[in-house]
């Protein structure tokens, strides 16, 4: 899923919908409240509240800056990484990552 998100071809609404899944016919989320893209399924979906704190507590850990940055650079680093971090914090963002992935259960279902 980490993959698929990294390049646009996952579950996600707006993936989909710039896709042409035909099961997709607008790209919203089903919380009603933006566009369902990597930064709000990261960021900012009501939805995924209580599984978003322990992503973002995480990542605070680490650096309390990084939650400074934009929602771009930020989703970039729970997506990718940084070089800018050590290969160890790296991976403790990554596995968080894919935690917080896991335990919202987007992805459970078939793609399509």
């Amino acid at each position: 899923m980490l993959t698929r998100l990294r390049l646009g071809l996952s579950h996600l609404r707006d993936h989909k919908f710039h896709n042409n899944f035909q099961d997709c016919i607008n790209p919203l989320c089903l919380c009603g409240d933006d566009i369902e893209n990597n930064i709000h399924f990261f960021l900012h979906c009501q939805n995924y509240n209580d599984e978003r704190r322990n992503l973002l507590n995480e990542i605070e850990i680490i650096n309390e800056e990084l939650l400074n940055l934009s929602d771009s650079e930020l989703v970039d680093i729970i997506l990718f990484g940084s070089i800018a971090l050590t290969i160890s914090d790296n991976k403790i963002i990554l596995n968080a990552s894919i935690k917080f992935i896991l335990e919202t259960k987007r992805f459970d279902g078939p793609l399509f």
